[in-house]
């Protein structure tokens, strides 16, 4: 995976490289890989600012942010949001290709509850009818 680090007012260090590399590999089936991932780190005040950019499977640009008092924390957290996203968006690709929608799956699952509560409502107007 091509990763780009991008360090703002703050010095590079390699031990925040290879610790954010190892978080982003875990996701490296759900990422473009003929696109850079982007990522930059800031420190501004007291606050640790981590932001990724990369590329999901189908080339959409996805853009993460996380904010806390220290950066390992904030890589922790970006890579968790970017986790989640790709994931999400993988799952909305799935349904669109191929799959039905969600539409048409919540019509038919209405459409065989009706007809369903149709046929026990004959069944119980039947034994009403026995019943008396």
């Amino acid at each position: 995976m091509n990763i780009k680090f991008f360090f703002k007012q703050m010095e590079t260090s390699e031990a925040l490289q290879v610790f954010t590399q190892d978080k982003l590999d875990s996701m490296a089936n759900l990422i473009a890989e003929e696109f850079p991932v982007r990522v930059s780190f800031e420190i501004e005040k007291h606050e640790a600012r981590v932001h990724i950019t990369c590329h999901g499977v189908d080339k959409k640009v996805i853009e993460v942010t996380a904010s806390t008092d220290e950066i390992h924390k904030s890589v922790e957290q970006a890579t968790s949001k970017l986790g989640r996203v790709l994931l999400k968006h993988k799952d909305k690709l799935k349904v669109g290709k191929g799959a039905e929608s969600n539409a048409e799956l919540n019509i038919k699952t209405a459409e065989e509850e009706l007809e369903d509560g149709v046929e026990s409502a004959a069944i119980d107007a039947d034994r009403v009818i026995q019943g008396s």
